[in-house]
């Protein structure tokens, strides 16, 4: 298997204002926008770059990175370039509201995420990979080879399912999982337009296909919404699944509930954005134990001595630490949220740096992740760089799969959770290895993902 070469920019290399070149910005953003990096992103702790009427800086500098997402965070909003892209999606939900809506939510929200309750789902978690498991058996007797990001992505959208609605999507998983593969592939990549800084009423055209998926997915949402609604008028106690918890949560300083069209932004992020970042990282995770038997047989030694032969469970984390190091060193070298970006609402400086008002702010974990001056050897995979004590050494800001400050991703436990009990259950009785003569691309859509998938032969162990 080949892996290709990291991609480079074409971003300025200093603290001048150039102008990236159009056409070649075009080209690249079309083939990958990874792509649009060069060798300075990785080696310089500020840069800055235009596209036509806009313009960009890019934090490398951990201190830097922390003014804008912790220190000055109410100066930086999320900008038109994430609302134009993601905010067909996931509307006014977590990942794209502001100010006082977004603390409203963000409180309401927080019951649902403690780690007494994702214990409680832990359990789902183990169960549907236990069944991914045993179809894998069947995979590894045939020998013929899987594709691991589709497995991954499956997987994960089962289990948000299962977490988010208990059974009553019924059998429309598949019709989910298809409209979300259909807005990734016709409107995932920013457009041209999308930097233009173009006001709110400028609408941005969605590809057909996308709409109708969109439609699917909120239709699907909806109808879910209203039966538990009716549940509820009728004295139900429900089944004590996410949605449950959000329907009966109160804002706990003025007690106001969601309502539908809030839910469902809600039920839409969560649904969209956390079964697609935890495949893709648990599809980084297995590409790279494929490439490194030595960690691979570190990491089975410690599942053989804690597990045996059962499956594990929420409280064996602990004892299984090697895992979290595996897959958070597999999120530094393939984050699976690429890029983030803000926008400066009021003139400010940063680190001795002017950011105007309008400029557009990006902390890019793809370059962040892989910088000359802040990881040793960082193209290398280490799990070691993820011990508690080296964590616990590094700048906070260094490192940040799932952002950081005030809007740190509010299921980033979940996720993590979530990844190292799927990766235990099927490291256990699996290897994966790479299928000869594949070429592996990180791909940037919204979410880092292979451009032609993952395929890996599945042998048992």
């Amino acid at each position: 298997m080949n892996d290709v070469p990291a991609p480079r920019p074409i971003a300025s290399s200093t603290d001048d204002v150039r102008r990236v070149p159009l056409f070649a910005y075009l080209r690249q953003n079309r083939d990958n926008p990874l792509h649009n990096w060069a060798p300075p992103a990785f080696e310089l702790p500020f840069l800055r770059s235009r596209i036509l009427f806009a313009s960009f800086v890019t934090l490398n500098d951990p201190n830097h990175i922390r003014h804008v997402l912790l220190d000055n965070a109410d100066n930086y909003s999320k900008g038109p370039l994430a609302k134009r892209l993601l905010g067909r999606g996931l509307g006014d939900g977590l990942v794209l509201s502001e100010g006082d809506l977004w603390r409203r939510q963000r409180r309401i929200m927080a019951p649902a995420f403690q780690p007494a309750r994702i214990a409680e789902l832990s359990r789902i978690m183990v169960d549907e990979a236990e069944t991914l498991a045993e179809q894998w058996t069947a995979a590894a007797d045939s020998g013929e080879p899987l594709d691991i990001h589709a497995e991954m992505m499956g997987l994960t959208l089962r289990i948000i399912v299962r977490t988010m609605f208990g059974d009553d999507i019924g059998g429309r998983t598949d019709e989910v999982r298809r409209s979300l593969a259909i807005i990734q592939e016709k409107d995932g990549k920013p457009r041209l337009s999308d930097f233009l800084g173009l006001p709110d009423w400028v609408p941005r055209r969605i590809p057909a296909a996308a709409e109708a998926a969109h439609r699917t997915i909120e239709s699907i949402i909806d109808g879910i919404i209203a039966k538990r609604r009716h549940a509820i008028e009728r004295g139900d106690s429900g089944t004590g699944d996410l949605l449950d918890i959000l329907l009966s949560a109160r804002d706990p300083e003025t007690g106001a509930a969601m309502d539908d069209g809030q839910l469902r932004d809600e039920v839409r992020t969560i649904f969209s954005a956390g079964h697609d970042t935890t495949a893709n990282a648990l599809t980084w995770t297995w590409h790279v134990l494929g490439q490194h038997a030595d960690v691979e047989a570190r990491l089975h030694a410690q599942l053989d001595g804690v597990l045996g032969d059962r499956s594990p469970r929420h409280d064996d984390l602990p004892d299984l630490d090697y895992g979290r190091q595996v897959i958070e060193e597999a999120m530094r070298l393939y984050p699976p949220v690429h890029t983030t970006s803000r926008m400066a609402l009021a003139d400010d400086r940063v680190g001795g740096h002017a950011i105007a008002a309008g400029t557009r702010v990006l902390v890019v974990p793809w370059v962040l992740h892989r910088h000359r001056t802040l990881w040793d050897d960082p193209d290398r995979f280490d799990p070691e760089r993820f011990t508690l004590d080296m964590v616990k050494a590094r700048h906070r800001f260094a490192y940040l799969p799932f952002g950081g400050g005030p809007r740190i991703c509010i299921g980033a436990n979940f996720a993590l959770v979530e990844a190292r009990l799927v990766l235990a259950v099927l490291a256990r009785r699996f290897r994966l290895r790479p299928v000869d003569g594949s070429v592996v691309e990180p791909y940037g859509l919204v979410t880092l993902s292979p451009k032609h998938g993952l395929p890996m032969t599945v042998t048992k162990r």
